[in-house]
């Protein structure tokens, strides 16, 4: 799984965000690790499983 890309959209689920917003600038900070997707109408991030916080890891892990 650590070579797994979570979606954004996802991962501001777990969090408990209603946006993607303040994950879009985490990755511009250089938080994680992320590639640029295409999407409908634009681009959006995924981000390499093994560069969350391991909290999110645990709560990934368990939805699957």
């Amino acid at each position: 799984m650590n070579e797994t890309y979570i979606d954004i959209k996802r991962i501001a689920e777990i969090k408990g965000l209603k946006s993607t917003r303040s994950i879009r600038i985490a990755i511009q900070k250089g938080k994680y690790i992320a590639r640029e997707v295409k999407v409908n109408g634009g681009t959006s991030y995924e981000i390499l499983y093994s560069s969350l916080e391991p909290e999110i890891q645990e709560k990934l892990l368990k939805i699957k």
